[in-house]
């Protein structure tokens, strides 16, 4: 399946570090920044998308939904006529099934909870509500909230709503996809293709500039 489109940065990252976004059409942008924290191995690189909502939706596909079947991102952007596409989540042995909560509308590729406790919502069903936001199920009622919204998606918390990151030191590494949202309410992709640590990247996201509230 893939997604269509409280961290406070640190004063001495946020006044050193420059990001150096390329405007690619109103509302959307792109950067390639080199990390605070590097790679073990590999280029230190993490490719952000930043999209603003009040121009982009969010849209929700998947291979176990009538009519289509595994693609790569290129191929789902392709068919569906998307502006970008990044990978929805961890799945089961099956490539398919979503480990957390998945679906947007009626269509559901996971109708259950876990104990994952990050939920990205979006489609919104009034205007009174946010375009999306990532909840926190440790410290918000995600049963008030997801009646707001059409789409719900589970991960893991990669910061809290109190800005702290969940993860510890570790060794395992991994290339990452993550998804986040900023003060503004703009959505952000983002990719490293060189293996980091939860931990490593999360940092990350917390020292560079970029104004992000809530990652998953």
């Amino acid at each position: 399946a893939f997604l269509a489109v409280l961290a406070t940065a640190h004063p001495a990252a946020a006044q050193s570090a420059k990001i150096a976004w390329q405007r690619l059409e109103p509302g959307l942008h792109l950067a390639r920044v080199a990390p605070p924290i590097k790679a073990k191995r590999g280029k230190s690189e993490l490719v952000i998308l930043r999209a603003d909502l009040r121009r982009f939706d969010l849209r929700l596909v998947s291979a176990t939904w009538a009519g289509d079947e595994a693609r790569t991102a290129r191929d789902w952007a392709r068919r569906h006529k998307l502006v970008a596409a990044i990978n929805a989540g961890l799945f089961m042995k099956d490539g398919k099934t979503s480990v957390g909560l998945m679906r947007t509308g009626r269509r559901v590729n996971n109708p259950s909870l876990n104990r994952w406790g990050a939920v990205l919502s979006f489609d919104r069903r009034s205007a009174r509500a946010p375009r999306a936001r990532i909840v926190d199920r440790r410290c918000e009622n995600f049963d008030s909230i997801r009646r707001r919204y059409r789409s719900h998606l589970q991960s893991f918390r990669m910061l809290t709503c109190r800005g702290t990151t969940t993860f510890k030191p570790s060794d395992r590494r991994w290339s990452i996809a993550a998804l986040a949202i900023d003060r503004r309410g703009r959505v952000l992709f983002l990719f490293a293709e060189a293996a980091f640590s939860m931990w490593e990247f999360s940092q990350n996201l917390r020292r560079l500039p970029l104004g992000v509230v809530r990652a998953m």
